[in-house]
């Protein structure tokens, strides 16, 4: 690959369409994802391609829907108080 100083992206076509990372799904546990990299040219003859070189376990946490109804009350305040004080301001 002619990546500038051996540096892979996480994005294929940046890689000449090679792919140098693998994202698994865990259907198992919730909202968690496995990343696996390979460190070597996957195009070259001694890259092993076991994609076991750097792995990295996510877990995205999902807000709870009365987190979100709470914050959307609170951002509904905040406009409605600006309205107001905007309004209070334009009658002086």
């Amino acid at each position: 690959m002619n990546t500038p100083l051996d540096t892979f992206y996480s994005q294929n076509s940046l890689n000449e369409g090679n792919k140098q990372l693998l994202v698994f799904k865990i259907e198992e546990l919730a909202n968690t994802y496995i990343l696996a990299w390979e460190d070597l040219d996957v195009t070259k003859w001694y890259s092993d391609g076991d994609f076991q070189d750097m792995i990295v376990r996510v877990k995205i946490n999902v807000p709870e829907p009365s987190t979100l109804g709470l914050f959307g009350i609170g951002a509904l305040a905040l406009f409605v108080t600006r309205r107001q004080q905007k309004k209070g301001h334009a009658k002086v």
